[in-house]
């Protein structure tokens, strides 16, 4: 079982993971590509992953199944 998600990017923006309340789960940065493992007390739901760029947001969703 993979518990991981990647996340391409390509740009090397700060990326976020966001709940559904707006709380920031996690902040993560690289120049290329980030493997995000979530901790064992994340809970299975539907989170946000969020990068912020110079211009504006963007946000997708994600869902997370244990």
């Amino acid at each position: 079982f993979n518990n991981t998600c990647g996340i391409s990017n390509p740009n090397g923006v700060n990326i976020e993971i966001i709940d559904l309340k707006g709380n920031i789960i996690v902040e993560l940065s690289s120049k290329y590509s980030i493997i995000w493992q979530p901790n064992k007390n994340i809970n299975s739901g539907i989170y946000f992953i969020r990068s912020i760029t110079g211009k504006k947001p963007i946000c997708k969703p994600i869902l997370y199944l244990k």
